[in-house]
């Protein structure tokens, strides 16, 4: 008897390990993270391998004005913490790497910038990542793990020398990375308990007069205007409120209660439209969003039931984009809303939505663990972009 049960589960295992090792497969190697340039002709993916030990991965860019030829390799990457990100003018896309970076013209793929750790003073993880306005510097918030503290770093890209070095204090559970506004006139810093301190910044000498101390009470989230002419606190219970500052002058110009709408004490994401006077308020702890008129105050839209992560608006301000953050692909699903038709909601599947200029098409890592690219007008699947070679190690 027992040797009829071995027989029949190795039978039963033979007839089913085909459907699981395809399953399997087709998120073995795929997209992890994908992100495009401004101008919507060059997208960055790093594809890893789900399952490998090693956790190994590497970085490819595709020219989307041909989509489907081979992408260029750009290196090799670590699965979890490399990060990347393109120049405002797409001109050079920068990869972090944790020990260092590396910038790359979009033009030719060739090599810009290279910066190890071991070229600083200190070593330090490079974090989270930025290109001033004009493109010609880029920013790193990193870790020193020497000294169990934190810096800022700034470095003119063309000649690789390192203008301002800005000691940061250690993120902990209280206290959030610094950061500067879009356009790095302002610097917040968090080390200061209950309280949001914020400075002028400036790219040669760094940090220059304290402007204003604008918290004296917890705070759920702090967010500029893209062009960070407003600048967005929000508050949680009692007071269950969004205040908006001028930066110019740093005068309240705006409160907007929310009331039954408060998130408590969760963190929430805003976003202030690109061309329309809008709020939009996204509680990170249930997923409901919720757009105001900035002009009349008036509520234009909430969502009826959870919906992901606010990711991202079209720069007309038609297409509002979340996405769930699953670890894989296959587990979560991606909701756009359509403004000119009622906020009209429509869920694709799979994770990283990327928006094109013209707010028509999105790119996003497909549920196979390739980057589909869906005309969201339309609605209609356009292309599947070509997986590329796995490198030889």
């Amino acid at each position: 008897m027992r040797q009829i049960l071995v027989v029949a589960a190795l039978l039963f295992g033979l007839a089913y390990w085909p459907r699981y090792a395809l399953a399997q497969g087709q998120l073995s190697w795929g997209a992890v993270l994908i992100e495009m340039s401004a101008d919507g002709r060059y997208l960055a993916v790093k594809y890893g391998d789900y399952f490998a030990e090693d956790s190994s991965s590497g970085v490819w860019v595709y020219d989307l004005d041909t989509p489907l030829s081979q992408p260029q390799f750009l290196g090799e990457a670590h699965f979890y913490g490399t990060t990347m990100t393109f120049s405002p003018d797409s001109r050079r896309l920068t990869i972090a790497r944790g020990s260092g970076l590396t910038i790359f013209s979009t033009r030719d793929y060739s090599q810009i910038l290279e910066i190890s750790n071991d070229s600083l003073e200190i070593p330090a993880n490079f974090g989270m990542l930025s290109h001033s306005l004009d493109s010609n510097h880029i920013m790193s918030f990193s870790y020193r793990w020497r000294d169990d503290n934190a810096v800022m770093l700034v470095w003119e890209i063309d000649s690789g020398i390192l203008v301002s070095s800005t000691p940061a204090p250690r993120s902990s559970q209280w206290v959030k990375h610094p950061w500067l506004s879009p356009d790095w006139r302002h610097y917040l810093d968090w080390s200061h308990a209950r309280k949001v301190r914020i400075y002028d910044f400036d790219i040669d000498q760094g940090l220059g007069a304290h402007l204003v101390t604008i918290s004296d009470d917890d705070e759920r989230g702090a967010f500029f205007s893209l062009d960070s002419s407003l600048f967005a606190l929000v508050k949680p219970a009692p007071e269950s409120e969004i205040k908006i500052y001028r930066t110019d002058t740093w005068d309240l110009s705006y409160v907007q209660i929310l009331g039954q709408h408060s998130c408590g004490g969760a963190d929430v994401t805003l976003a202030f439209g690109h061309v329309k006077p809008w709020l939009v308020f996204w509680c990170n702890w249930d997923g409901r969003m919720l757009v105001w008129d900035l002009d009349t105050g008036e509520l234009l839209f909430q969502t009826d039931a959870p919906s992901g992560r606010l990711q991202q608006l079209s720069q007309n301000d038609e297409m509002l984009v979340a996405t769930e953050l699953g670890y894989r692909p296959d587990e979560s699903e991606i909701t756009v809303w359509d403004s000119n038709k009622g906020f009209e909601m429509t869920i694709y599947a799979g994770k990283n939505p990327q928006l094109y200029p013209d707010g028509e098409q999105m790119a996003a890592i497909g549920p196979d663990g390739r980057v589909w690219i869906w005309n969201i007008k339309s609605k209609e699947l356009i292309e599947v972009l070509p997986l590329p070679q796995r490198q030889s190690s």
